[in-house]
């Protein structure tokens, strides 16, 4: 996120981070410094929309136009097409990133396409789990 506050592209920032041990120390600085100094609730919201990227995954809207021209090259009509696009993360890479297997979040998904739970009443209950996470991990 910071380095979108200052315009900095992906591949730069990553360049960056690769031949600049200097950065790398400052931004690992950065992250423990967050971890310790920023209130408990932005770090659980943090985790939220980590783990809604993980889970739900990534959604794009993406517009298209159409352009609708005549014999002469005059625009006849101009449409837009609104596409929502989700791109799921793959499933070793949210085992992976969350340390363990998902049956818990199997299990939830279960009750939703089952009409036992909403997807709301899903989100409660993970959000639960998350804050029960965080404090567990507090507590080793």
């Amino acid at each position: 996120m910071g380095r979108k506050a200052i315009g900095v592209h992906p591949t730069t920032f990553r360049k960056w981070k690769t031949n600049r041990p200097e950065l790398r120390q400052l931004l690992k600085e950065a992250q423990d410094n967050y971890c310790t100094y920023s209130p408990k609730s932005l770090q659980i919201e943090a985790l939220k929309k980590f783990h809604e990227l993980l889970i739900q995954g990534e959604v794009r809207i993406i517009e298209k136009r159409k352009i609708q021209k005549d014999n002469k090259g005059n625009i006849i009509s101009e449409t837009i097409e609104t596409i929502k696009e989700t791109k799921s993360s793959p499933r070793w890479v949210v085992e992976r990133v969350l340390s363990k297997e998902l049956p818990v979040i199997d299990a939830i998904n279960r009750l939703i396409a089952e009409g036992i739970i909403s997807p709301k009443q899903s989100e409660v209950m993970l959000n639960g789990l998350l804050e029960l996470q965080m404090e567990l991990a507090n507590l080793a």
